[in-house]
């Protein structure tokens, strides 16, 4: 008897703490999620309170992501993010942006009282007069200095280039990764001009393509002008291994090395054919540069 008794209290305890298990796990986060701030059944610790408030501050600078911003820019919301639910509960001591070592990527410094430093991708910008570029004001908007005294070129794009039988033809860069300029440069507002033998290239494989189709039409005198079309298109593809609408570089632009608003010579040493999608950061990067010095040299 004493022992059917000591079976049936096993049982009633086992089940008494599977459902408590059950209970106390509702409201927590499923296995291999974040919980989010204020779930659970107890209070966050210190640790997690300051983890919950860097991912925050982190996930609000996004916005700012690839920019030059100043500390006092990005203070401002940062303040929104210690203000906001549920962190404006948590004693959070400290909670601002600081320059990396190499003063070229924001980080965010949070202090509960443990202290935490997270790399963002907001990039630093220099406060007007710094002059980091050494670069030397000719008037505005225009300014003149050597690329060596760039501070750095975090952020330049590292574009696995798609090379291109063009660049080969016209002896323009080939690169599979672009390189950076060097020298002098000259920023005075003039315009970035086009590619020079995009025209010349397309004449030329289109002259190549319908050799091919003259031919064809000799062996198969029985094909229809679009099947002419059709296979000596693919012919021309098979020989140098591209698509036909990259081959006639649409959607492609002429990139120049050495930007031609940066003072860089419109010639075809300084040219690279690059996929649109390849060639747009680097528009972006420069511009940002010239913001930048323009911002610094006041």
């Amino acid at each position: 008897m004493q022992r059917i008794e000591a079976k049936l209290v096993a049982l009633i305890v086992g089940k008494g703490q599977a459902l408590a298990a059950t209970l106390h796990g509702k409201g927590s986060a499923a296995p291999g999620t974040a919980p989010k701030p204020g779930q659970g059944t107890g209070a966050p610790t210190l640790q997690q309170q300051l983890d919950q408030v860097m991912a925050a501050a982190l996930h609000a600078l996004t916005k700012y992501n690839g920019k030059r911003e100043r500390e006092s820019d990005l203070q401002p919301t940062l303040d929104g993010v210690k203000q906001s639910t549920p962190y404006s509960a948590y004693k959070i001591q400290t909670l601002k942006p600081v320059a990396d070592p190499d003063k070229e990527h924001w980080d965010v410094y949070g202090e509960i009282n443990p202290k935490a430093t997270k790399r963002t991708t907001v990039l630093v910008a220099g406060p007007t007069g710094t002059n980091r570029y050494q670069a030397t004001k000719l008037g505005t908007g225009s300014f003149e200095g050597n690329f060596a005294n760039f501070p750095g070129w975090n952020g330049y794009p590292p574009s696995t280039a798609t090379p291109h039988p063009a660049n080969a033809k016209y002896h323009q860069q080939n690169n599979p990764v672009v390189p950076r300029t060097t020298g002098h440069y000259r920023v005075t507002g003039e315009q970035t001009l086009g590619a020079i033998h995009t025209d010349d290239w397309r004449s030329e494989i289109t002259l190549e393509k319908n050799g091919v189709k003259t031919n064809l039409q000799k062996v198969h005198p029985d094909w229809s002008k679009s099947d002419l079309e059709k296979e000596a298109k693919k012919a021309i593809e098979q020989k140098y291994n591209m698509n036909w609408t990259d081959l006639f570089l649409i959607n492609w632009a002429g990139h120049h090395i050495h930007p031609i608003n940066w003072g860089g010579p419109h010639i075809e040493t300084n040219l690279q054919y690059l996929k649109n999608q390849e060639h747009y950061p680097f528009n972006t990067w420069w511009d940002n540069r010239k913001a930048e010095i323009i911002r610094e040299l006041g």
